[in-house]
């Protein structure tokens, strides 16, 4: 089997429409990444969430609306409260060019010891009330 088809079978793009129209109920995880939502996609998805679902998201993931205004929307499914920082790649980012050479903004350190490297963006917020922090 083909490396691509092995992802196809294990990752799918799911898109804001997907997300309005109940589509979710198909998933356990989703990743959100990118700092636009529509508010009515936010909706499903904190419903999906509140009904068992797992969520991941990147450094200031849904952010903003799709009229670019604010959205604390998620910020209770995400655990997140107020933005203190956020630092982002603004340009192409293309993997086997300007990734290459993107210097590390931070390391994301794990429980268990192991760390990665934070490349292109890097949120710092503090946690919501009753949030877990790892």
């Amino acid at each position: 089997m083909k490396r691509y088809d092995l992802l196809k079978q294990l990752a799918a793009l799911v898109t804001e429409e997907d997300l309005v129209e109940g589509l979710l109920k198909n998933y356990s995880v989703l990743y959100v990444c990118g700092q636009n939502l529509e508010r009515k996609a936010a909706k499903a998805l904190k419903d999906w969430v509140n009904g068992g679902g797992t969520v991941f998201a990147t450094a200031g993931a849904a952010r903003l609306d799709e009229a670019d205004a604010a959205m604390t929307d998620l910020d209770e499914v995400f655990g997140r409260g107020k933005q203190i920082s956020y630092q982002r790649y603004k340009g192409p980012l293309r993997a086997r060019l300007e990734l290459l050479f993107e210097k590390p903004l931070d390391k994301i350190k794990f429980p268990n010891g192991d760390a990665i490297n934070a490349l292109c963006s890097r949120e710092e917020f503090e946690a919501a009330s009753g949030t877990k922090v790892l």
